[in-house]
C-alpha cells in the first residue's frame, strides 16, 4: 500500500510544511480522513520538523478515540517499522517521537477538559460532534495549526462561525470520498455503494454536506436526570464490533421523557457489560429491556443478577416505539454525547426524493435502546399530545 499517494496525506503534509493555520478534511465514510491525517502528522514530525512540539489528538469521548484515531496511529507506527523508535505511554496517553515531539490524546466531553495547557498543533477528530464552546477553548490554546476532520452530516459551527472568520489563505479545505481510499476492499466498496437513502448517499457516499429534513424527534438538553422520576428503567441494545453496545436510563416526570446515555462501547463481552453496569450503579431491581439475544439476556440475569428481559418487537414495532416516545417532551441529559448525535440526524428515509415511511437506519443504537424501554414502560400511558410522523 502506497499511502503517500492519497489526497488526504498529500494535502495535509503539504499544508503542514506551509504552516497553514487550518487544515479541514471533509469526507464520506471510509474515505481515509483520519488515517491520512495521522500518517501525514507522523511523517512531518519524524522527517521534517526538527524541533520538539506538542500535538493534541482530540475526540468527543475516549472509547471513540481509542477505537478510532489511536488504533489507526498504532497501525501506522507498526506498519512503518517505527515501533522501536516511538515510545507509547499508555498510562499517560501520549506517544513520544525521536525528536522529542509529544503526541498526546484525550477526550473533551466536557468544557473543563479543554482548559489548561497549550499545544503547538491540534487535531480534532470528527469535530462536528463537539460543542463549539469546547472547540473555542481548544482553539485559543493552540499556537500553530488546527486540523479538523468530519463526516458532513449537516452544517454546524464550522460553517457559521469558523469559515466566515477566516481569509482564504488561512485554510486548506479538502473533500474526499471512499473512492479516494485505495486500502478499501471490494466488499466495503459494494456496501457503501448499496446505500439507497438520499440523505445518507449525499453524506456517506458523496461526502457532500447533508441537508437534514424530516427530523423524527424534537428534543432538548438538560443538565441532569431528575431524582424523582417515575417509571425508571433501562434500554439495552447489544452490539460488539463495529456496532457498539448501547445502554440508556430513562424516566418520566410531568409529561417529560428523560433519557441518559450510560454505555456506548464496542467489543464488550457480557462479563465486561455486567461490570460496567455495576460500576454505573444500574439498579438490579429495575427492568432492562433488551434487544433480542436470548443467551445474553439469560447470562446477564442468571449469572450477574440483572433484571433483563426481551423488548416487545415485531412488525410495526419500530414505528410504534417512536410514537410512544413522541407522546412525551424528550429531555436528553447533557453528558449523553452519542445519543445527542443520533437524535440530531435521525430522519425519515427518502428514496429518489420520496418518503418511505421508515426511519433512516444506521446511527440509531441508543435510540433503539430507548425504544425498547418505551415498548414496556410507556405503552399504558395516556397520550398528552398528538404523535406526528
Amino acid at each position: 500500500m502506497i499511502y503517500t499517494e492519497t489526497r488526504v496525506i498529500q494535502r495535509t503534509y503539504t499544508s503542514l510544511i506551509k504552516n497553514v493555520p487550518y487544515i479541514i478534511q471533509q469526507g464520506g465514510v471510509s474515505s481515509g480522513k483520519t488515517f491520512g491525517i495521522l500518517y501525514a502528522l507522523l511523517s512531518y514530525f519524524m522527517y521534517y520538523e526538527k524541533e520538539a512540539k506538542v500535538v493534541s489528538i482530540v475526540s468527543q469521548n475516549y472509547p471513540h478515540l481509542r477505537k478510532g484515531a489511536i488504533r489507526d496511529l498504532e497501525t501506522i507506527i507498526r506498519e512503518r517499522g517505527l515501533t522501536d523508535l516511538i515510545e507509547h505511554n499508555r498510562g499517560s496517553n501520549f506517544f513520544k517521537l525521536p525528536n522529542g515531539t509529544i503526541l498526546e490524546y484525550f477526550s473533551v466531553d466536557r468544557e473543563d477538559k479543554a482548559l489548561g495547557a497549550k499545544r503547538d498543533f491540534l487535531f480534532i477528530n470528527e469535530c462536528n460532534a463537539i460543542n463549539y464552546d469546547i472547540i473555542f477553548q481548544l482553539f485559543i490554546r493552540t499556537r500553530k495549526t488546527v486540523i479538523l476532520d468530519f463526516n458532513p452530516k449537516s452544517t454546524f459551527w464550522l460553517h457559521d462561525k469558523l469559515l466566515p472568520s477566516l481569509n482564504q489563505k488561512d485554510y486548506v479545505f479538502t473533500r474526499t470520498t471512499y473512492q479516494d481510499n485505495p486500502a478499501l476492499s471490494e466488499k466495503e466498496r459494494e456496501r457503501i455503494e448499496s446505500i439507497q437513502d438520499d440523505y445518507k448517499r449525499d453524506v456517506y457516499v458523496s461526502g457532500i454536506t447533508g441537508r437534514l429534513e424530516g427530523l423524527i424527534f424534537d428534543f432538548s438538553i438538560v443538565d441532569e436526570f431528575p431524582d424523582d422520576c417515575d417509571k425508571i428503567g433501562y434500554g439495552l441494545d447489544f452490539g460488539f464490533h463495529p456496532d457498539p453496545t448501547a445502554l440508556v436510563r430513562c424516566g418520566v416526570k410531568h409529561g417529560n421523557l428523560y433519557i441518559e446515555e450510560l454505555i456506548y462501547e464496542t467489543e464488550l463481552l457480557n462479563r465486561d457489560l455486567a461490570k460496567r453496569m455495576t460500576e454505573l450503579g444500574v439498579s438490579k431491581g429495575s427492568k432492562i429491556l433488551c434487544d433480542h439475544s436470548p443467551s445474553s439476556i439469560q447470562e446477564l440475569k442468571k449469572v450477574y443478577g440483572f433484571y433483563t428481559m426481551a423488548a416487545k418487537k415485531g412488525k410495526g414495532s419500530i414505528i410504534h416505539g417512536i410514537q410512544l416516545m413522541k407522546n412525551y417532551n424528550i429531555k436528553i441529559i447533557k453528558n449523553s454525547i452519542n445519543l445527542i448525535a443520533e437524535m440530531s440526524e435521525y430522519v425519515w428515509e427518502t428514496r429518489n426524493g420520496k418518503p418511505t415511511g421508515k426511519p433512516s437506519e444506521g446511527l440509531d443504537h441508543l435510540i433503539d435502546a430507548s425504544r425498547y424501554y418505551a415498548s414496556t414502560y410507556l405503552v399504558r400511558r395516556a397520550k398528552t399530545r398528538t404523535a406526528t410522523i
